[in-house]
């Protein structure tokens, strides 16, 4: 992966239209507009990782007290594999880390053993289980979420 290729810079409102087309591509059930809009209005820390300046990921935050929590991330699926989804959460548990919380939450699919491995290699432990926690694509069922947590200690 060539480093300089990448740049990672706050999201704008300008950006909305890319990275709903990421997570379209990338997630089972997408958000809406007005889930990227309402991160604005609450002010949480939202981030576009570019590769050579073309919109390749993202992630969306925010704080809770001394933790934070990771609501939102995703790498294009055309260039998934390349290091870039550990790049992008490396940066963000560098940017926690600074910001001195305790620990740095998210949940995931049950089904997405890819994320699982990532998180599992940065630190994140499995500490619960949010039963019935995501929409199926196309039916109504319901997949379990993983809730896993990175403990940062003094």
């Amino acid at each position: 992966m060539n480093l300089e290729a990448i740049e990672i810079r706050a999201l704008t409102r300008a950006d909305i239209d890319a990275v709903m087309a990421i997570e379209a591509a990338a997630a089972e059930t997408p958000w809406s507009r007005g889930h990227y809009e309402d991160g604005f209005k609450h002010h949480y820390e939202m981030y576009l990782l570019l590769l050579k300046s073309t919109p390749a990921g993202f992630v969306i935050m925010r704080w809770v007290g001394d933790q934070a929590e990771i609501l939102n991330i995703a790498i294009a699926p055309e260039v998934q594999g390349q290091g870039l989804g550990r790049y992008l959460l490396s940066y963000v548990i560098e940017f926690v880390k600074k910001k001195r919380v305790l620990s740095l939450f998210l949940e995931v699919r049950f089904s997405n053993k890819k994320a699982q491995k990532l998180y599992n290699a940065l630190g994140f432990n499995e500490i619960g289980i949010r039963p019935n926690y995501y929409e199926m694509r196309g039916t109504k069922k319901r997949e379990d979420a993983i809730v896993m947590g990175l403990e940062f200690y003094e």
